[in-house]
């Protein structure tokens, strides 16, 4: 309850039934921290209706279930024994309607690849993932393919600008035939269906298609069955706010149709007066028989009895021999194929059988694909989740070289091995084999971090010098800062902070204690002769919010107008009218007094009605705590300049020139080459569309080229001549 704050909670009781509205399109990657309880699936809507008119595919059902029929013992004896893990080619097609990358419904690499991450935790049933619960490892995951149809490297991502369509804009794409939108897929329509569009062979690669709306009745996604393998129609189709939400698994529960698996309530119908009347059977023995709309949407703790199969008892994962027996909706409430979104994490020991059965049967042609075989160019490149870090934290370091799988499970790759090497010139290097390794630090230090990648081609390495900070846990004490009103989610304040390679998404919920601690995992380097952008993204409500930033720039845990050096360390202050959604911009230079080579406290912070206390208390604010690291190292700079994500320089070490490989969504326009002491040694040149520069009048040595957009984004590459 918000105490002296009454109306606040009026507007919240709005906000849980509203949503947020630009221009004409609604989209839910606005609020991803809020859970989506119910998002429907209009699988049964397209399956009835291709089993009513397509014969070749009401035959295929029927031999899924003939060869589930027969070998279903045989399949799950294979599965317990055996550790091998099937990985499928996935091609994600991003439907937008022309916003710029990472807008709007036009997601960025970075969401994409969290998204197909998100997913094989589910099917992998993954311990601290989203399938953390009681239920199988699908011994299945997916992998944005790097292979395209012509054996060009590939990142498995297409981007289709559909905002030249006014029926897809205003529609989305139809659910039934009379929704507004285009079709799914109806060959030769008047206006083009959204397969013919952009379709990758779905013989050899399981296509998605992320769009902006489904229908007018709250779809969220739908997918064919097994039988459809190889079809034009083939695939999933999902809303993008279920696919960005960490909150969802909708495309688990998509993927699983394809695969064969029906909803657990399959079968049950409704009669005139909108009650269900004929219990549920799925064709799976260890799933119990239940009504749809048994129990309301996000009710996990329901105890109601399941009057359709009150006896229900079954081992649902042969590993851990864990039973569901209690005859109520807990025996049915996390499963993936149920309804409810809100409770799902699991798969049962039944229902790989089936899955295991459309991919040795239907599917198997994806086990013979060679979208995820790399072709020799491999360009090797990983990203950090941290420019600093304290003793002791944790730091996860990702593979996103080009030309190479990441389903970011770790579960490795025939043919492929990785070694990550971290070095801080004093003591012994660590070491790590694993593609996506997370560690946390015991010695303090700057790390060269390097990262060798193996295939059956020979092995490419990449070193980033200087490119992990590890620094003492900070010891210092910062002012305090409290709310009147905190641990709850009154829908107002920051979203989003972006300072150089900072980019911190957070949620609207003020904790308990007002104040947020990000110093050790949240941060980033500036340097003295740079002007910086900080942008603050942030919301109001029925009343004005206020927002400031705050840079302690001499250490010493306060935030003045006037520090001990005569600085003014509030670097951002700005106000917004009710109900809006805006971006503060400033310009941030480093003063020369700012201390140097230690954390100091970058302290974000909104408020209602007024000005925020930066020290102190008021009614309802919130304060998030950043790590700013200055530094007067050339180098140290340089290795960690924003990077635009999908570049590689291939072969590396080279000999007389290097190929730039891109898979980025903006172009590089021009380049240039520093020596390793950050000296520039030759002038900018404009990039050939080859994408070749040659490097045969430099000396051998390590060199770093830096890489400039059309938008003006700098991106840092460290090559090695040879």
């Amino acid at each position: 309850m918000i105490k002296n704050y009454t109306r606040i909670l009026c507007f919240c009781i709005a906000l849980i039934t509203s949503s947020v509205t630009i221009g004409q399109n609604t989209y839910e990657r606005l609020s991803q921290d809020e859970t989506l309880l119910k998002e429907v699936c209009a699988t049964d809507l397209f399956h009835k209706e291709m089993m009513a008119k397509d014969v070749g595919y009401k035959n295929a059902a029927a031999q899924s279930e003939l060869n589930s029929a027969n070998d279903q013992i045989t399949i799950a004896q294979q599965l317990s024994a055996t550790e091998g893990v099937f990985q499928i080619p996935v091609v994600v097609h991003i439907m937008h309607l022309g916003e710029p990358v990472g807008t709007g419904t036009n997601a960025s690499d970075l969401e994409i690849r969290s998204a197909i991450e998100q997913l094989n935790g589910a099917w992998r049933a993954l311990e601290g993932t989203i399938g953390d619960g009681e239920g199988v490892d699908m011994h299945i995951e997916f992998a944005l393919a790097i292979r395209d149809e012509n054996g060009n490297c590939t990142n498995g991502i297409e981007r289709v600008d559909l905002s030249g369509i006014p029926e897809y804009v205003a529609g989305g794409v139809q659910s039934e035939r009379d929704d507004p939108g285009i079709p799914s897929f109806v060959p030769d329509a008047p206006i083009n269906s959204l397969k013919e569009i952009s379709i990758w062979d779905p013989t050899q690669y399981y296509n998605i298609w992320v769009v902006n709306r489904i229908g007018t009745g709250g779809v969220a996604g739908f997918a064919f069955l097994a039988g459809a393998h190889g079809r034009p129609f083939d695939g999933t189709v999902i809303r993008i706010g279920a696919f960005l939400s960490q909150a969802s698994s909708t495309l688990a529960h998509e993927l699983g149709h394809a695969f064969n698996l029906f909803h657990t309530f399959q079968g049950d119908d409704t009669d005139d007066d909108g009650e269900p009347d004929t219990c549920s059977d799925d064709g799976v023995a260890d799933t119990p028989m239940h009504f749809s709309r048994a129990i309301s949407f996000g009710n996990c703790g329901s105890t109601d009895v399941n009057a359709c199969d009150p006896n229900f008892d079954a081992v649902i994962n042969p590993e851990t021999g864990f039973r569901r027996n209690t005859g109520t909706h807990q025996d049915h409430l996390f499963n993936y194929m149920n309804s409810n979104n809100g409770c799902r994490n699991e798969f049962t020991g039944g229902q790989r059988v089936r899955v295991d059965n459309a991919l040795s049967n239907q599917r198997s042609s994806f086990l013979n694909s060679l979208g995820l075989v790399p072709n020799g160019s491999v360009g090797v490149d990983f990203l950090r989740s941290t420019n600093i870090a304290c003793v002791g934290s944790n730091v996860s370091f990702v593979d996103v070289s080009a030309c190479i799988p990441n389903t970011f499970t770790n579960s490795g790759y025939e043919g492929i091995s990785f070694l990550w090497t971290f070095d801080n010139g004093v003591d012994t290097p660590i070491t790590s084999t694993l593609q996506n390794p997370s560690l946390a630090f015991t010695t303090e230090g700057i790390y060269d971090v390097t990262l060798a990648v193996t295939t059956l081609e020979g092995t490419q390495t990449l070193t980033k010098p200087r490119n992990l900070v590890v620094v003492p846990e900070n010891e210092q004490t910062v002012c305090d800062v409290s709310s009147f009103n905190d641990d709850g989610n009154f829908g107002l304040g920051v979203t989003n902070v972006k300072l150089r390679s900072l980019n911190s998404l957070t949620s609207t919920f003020i904790p308990d204690g007002a104040r947020l601690n990000f110093l050790c995992s949240r941060n980033t380097i500036l340097n003295f002769d740079v002007t910086y952008n900080l942008e603050i993204s942030y919301r109001s409500r029925r009343d004005p919010q206020f927002l400031e930033a705050w840079i302690d720039w001499d250490g010493n845990g306060l935030f003045e107008t006037f520090n001990s050096n005569g600085i003014n360390e509030r670097v951002l202050e700005d106000r917004i009218d009710p109900n809006l959604i805006s971006t503060a911009l400033a310009e941030i230079t480093v003063p020369e007094s700012a201390v140097q080579d230690q954390l100091i406290t970058m302290r974000v912070i909104s408020n209602v009605l007024r000005r925020p206390n930066v020290c102190g208390e008021e009614i309802v604010q919130r304060a998030d705590d950043y790590g700013i690291y200055v530094s007067e190292d050339e180098t140290l700079r340089r290795s960690t300049v924003d990077a635009i994500e999908g570049l590689a320089l291939y072969p590396n070490p080279g000999t007389t020139q290097l190929t730039l490989i891109s898979n980025a969504t903006t172009t590089i326009t021009s380049y240039a080459i520093f020596d390793i002491n950050g000296k520039q040694i030759t002038e900018a040149k404009p990039m050939l569309q080859s994408g070749r520069i040659d490097i045969s009048n430099l000396s051998k040595g390590f060199y770093f080229l830096e890489l400039m957009s059309e938008t003006n984004i700098r991106s840092i590459k460290k090559f090695v001549k040879i």
